[in-house]
């Protein structure tokens, strides 16, 4: 995405995205982490107690993640003017790209397929989203430019939570 954004729209847009999609993607790295906790936990339960337990542990990262987004939004315009005052215009940016936080959610349900070894719906899962951010970077993003490249993202990552938890 950044060697095209490059290309339709220049260096200051691909700068303005890299910034607006640094902090949001670094918040993800907890999910990372709660992979790393949830994983042993899930290995040892059987499908059928899972199914019990999932929902309830998606909704718990849920409220995390909602109490995440709100703190990043808020303090969001914060650390823009204070530490990258040239890149102010990329607060609502990267506010909207923050969506992605939402995306933890997923992270129960993934674990869930890697500890079970259900690579045949990860990879589906995967290459569906990777297929669709493709395509709709190809569309989004002569149309709309940085706005393009955040919406062909989000849609994609949140096709891919959605087939995780399906």
């Amino acid at each position: 995405d950044k060697v095209l954004l490059f290309h339709f729209i220049g260096a200051a847009q691909l700068a303005m995205y890299s910034f607006a999609s640094a902090l949001p993607q670094q918040l993800n790295v907890l999910g990372k982490g709660l992979n790393t906790l949830i994983y042993p936990k899930i290995s040892v339960q059987s499908l059928q107690s899972i199914r019990k337990h999932i929902l309830r542990k998606a909704f718990l990262v849920f409220l995390f993640s909602v109490g995440l987004f709100i703190m990043y939004v808020a303090s969001a315009p914060f650390i823009f003017i204070h530490f990258f005052s040239k890149y102010a215009a990329a607060i609502l940016p990267s506010q909207v790209f923050a969506l992605c936080i939402f995306l933890m959610v997923a992270v129960p349900y993934r674990s869930v397929l890697l500890a079970h070894s259900c690579t045949k719906e990860l990879y589906q899962s995967k290459l569906s989203s990777m297929a669709l951010r493709i395509v709709s970077l190809a569309f989004l993003l002569p149309l709309f430019g940085l706005w393009g490249v955040i919406i062909s993202y989000l849609l994609a990552r949140f096709v891919e939570m959605f087939l995780f938890m399906y």
